[in-house]
């Protein structure tokens, strides 16, 4: 088969396919479920980084009853 007939096949079906490939994400992002899933996702990130601020900001200290800290001097 001549180079230039393969190489058009070649364009013509990455052209296709492209086309298919745009069809597929601009339905994927109007549905409602690609929406309600990224709204989770920042819920659940959102939660996640009140969780760590407030565990950061939790004072810690020792009891004067122990003083190997909660764990004992055995781990």
């Amino acid at each position: 088969m001549h180079p230039v007939i393969t190489m058009k096949s070649w364009s013509h079906q990455l052209h296709d396919s492209l086309l298919i490939a745009r069809h597929e994400i601009y339905e994927h992002i109007r549905s409602r479920h690609f929406w309600a899933g990224v709204a989770v996702a920042l819920l659940l990130a959102g939660v996640a980084a009140a969780l760590i601020m407030l565990a950061m900001n939790t004072p810690v200290e020792l009891m004067e009853d122990f003083p190997y800290g909660p764990y004992g001097p055995y781990r």
